[in-house]
């Protein structure tokens, strides 16, 4: 039994086992649970002190893309750090971590970064996620722990180091981020990145193409999965559930080997067609209602073989015109990988029949809108002139005061949450012009409110690549008031 008390301060569960020894007479029967104590606030401790490690468990997975496709992205943000004395790269948003590396972290309240040195490439993840952080990316990877608070910017700073200047996503790095960056790295100087890498992701590769086109395929198939759920009575939800369900299991089939995530359809019946983002509701179909199809199969994951051995590939090149943007003067042709992409398609429709001739017209001067739109896209063209052509088909109809946003956007590593491409938007107040290779859609929508004749919004939506002298519709699926009113 306890006969004295310990008098000193205790610096360290060893410091206490020595004074314990010394001061405190005890039986065989105390001795046990005594030191069991003091060894577990000994690991306890040693448990705290652990920052970060490396979680290396199982193997890498097949990757996304071909190992000279990520090189290639790396080789391009190398050249822009070197060209701007950047000597480091810390990137935080999910495009960005995801495009130059392959992995597509989980945020649900814990940071995440891509540090990309002249020499090395290296994601920051949570232990949480274990191992497969790891496995996904093109490099290597780093874990932080829980135990302490910003675990997170001391492995930044860890792999960080003693960089002067560091290269950040203004656009996605907030205030409080922004203070403990500072505070983790005090001698650096930082620049913004998130423009320039913009500019890089606006530029398709032939892989990335290749997956676009796939994912319009597979669009087309939600497409027609709702085609066939619509009827009198049929909720909202169920029909978007149909359309989901069958873009999941053509991607689980097409790409066995494909992460299954964020793939979705938004279907709006009635005054909920009003806005192009509107979430789905229970909201069941009558007959004459106006209708809003929104297919979005998120693709991951698979390796497939292309028929070209690669002893034929090509090797490929890089340069950048005077512009920025990224040219390909020729592009390596190897295996064949997926990517967590972006591909949508939009349709107006309606239930049983259109109720009035006034939705006929404003269906078919939206269809008018569309088609010219398509015609427009070709290399060269600039952004602003696209819309504002447009605009003026619609004030030949007195219907510009019912457009609600931009005719089109560009494509590739992005969603509802992140990604955003804003430099290739078919807006007024963009300036961009189109090159070969970049991906983006045709998209005029119009709301007419409630209580005024043929209420509803009105959109369709192709998605085009821009090759060497014209363009390619790679959305297959009909529209217009011949193909889509659906009688079941």
């Amino acid at each position: 039994m306890f006969s004295g008390v310990v008098q000193c301060s205790v610096k360290s569960s060893s410091h206490m086992m020595f004074l314990l020894t010394k001061n405190v007479r005890f039986s065989r029967r105390t001795l046990v649970p005594v030191f069991q104590r003091l060894l577990s606030l000994n690991v306890l401790s040693d448990h705290k002190d652990i920052r970060t490690l490396e979680c290396h468990n199982g193997e890498k997975v097949k990757p996304t893309f071909s190992s000279q496709e990520m090189q290639r992205r790396l080789d391009m943000i190398r050249r822009h750090m070197e060209t701007n004395g950047i000597d480091a790269c810390v990137f935080t948003s999910y495009h960005n971590i995801h495009y130059y590396s392959d992995f597509l972290y989980c945020y649900f309240g814990r940071p995440y970064a891509l540090i990309v040195t002249p020499s090395k490439t290296t994601s920051v993840s949570a232990g949480i996620d274990y191992g497969q952080p790891w496995r996904r990316t093109f490099g290597e990877n780093i874990v932080y722990t829980d135990w302490k608070r910003d675990n997170y910017y001391h492995a930044v700073q860890q792999q960080v180091g003693d960089a002067k200047t560091v290269g950040l996503e203004f656009d996605w790095v907030h205030l409080d981020s922004h203070r403990k960056f500072s505070d983790a790295l005090p001698y650096a100087k930082f620049v913004d990145v998130s423009q320039p890498t913009m500019k890089m992701r606006m530029i398709k590769s032939p892989e990335e193409i290749e997956l676009i086109k796939q994912g319009a395929r597979i669009a087309d198939l939600g497409g027609e999965a709702v085609v066939k759920a619509i009827k009198e009575g049929a909720a909202e939800h169920e029909i978007a559930l149909a359309s989901t369900n069958a873009m999941v299991k053509e991607i689980a089939d097409t790409y066995p080997h494909s992460e299954i995530r964020d793939t979705w359809t938004w279907f709006q019946s009635g005054i909920n067609t009003d806005g192009a983002h509107n979430p789905v509701t229970t909201r069941r179909l009558r007959k004459g209602d106006i209708l809003s199809l929104n297919c979005f199969p998120m693709i991951a994951g698979l390796y497939l073989q292309r028929k070209t051995p690669r002893s034929n590939a090509l090797c490929g090149n890089l340069g950048i015109d005077r512009s920025g943007f990224i040219r390909f003067q020729s592009f390596l042709y190897g295996d064949d990988k997926q990517k967590l992409y972006y591909i949508a398609l939009e349709r107006t429709l309606f239930c049983d029949h259109v109720p009035s001739d006034r939705h006929i017209e404003l269906w078919e001067v939206n269809c008018k809108v569309h088609r010219r739109g398509l015609e427009l896209i070709k290399p060269g063209a600039r952004c602003s002139d696209i819309a504002n052509e447009l605009n003026e088909l619609y004030l030949e109809h007195d219907l510009l005061k019912y457009r609600t946003f931009g005719y089109g956007h560009s494509f590739g590593v992005l969603s509802h949450y992140y990604g955003r491409e804003a430099g290739l938007e078919i807006r007024e107040d963009i300036e961009t012009v189109l090159h070969p290779n970049m991906v983006v859609s045709m998209e005029p929508m119009i709301t007419v409110p409630e209580r005024e004749p043929g209420a509803g919004g009105y959109r369709e939506h192709d998605i085009l690549v821009v090759k060497e002298t014209d363009s390619e519709n790679i959305t297959k699926f009909p529209y217009g008031p011949e193909h889509n009113i659906i009688k079941n």
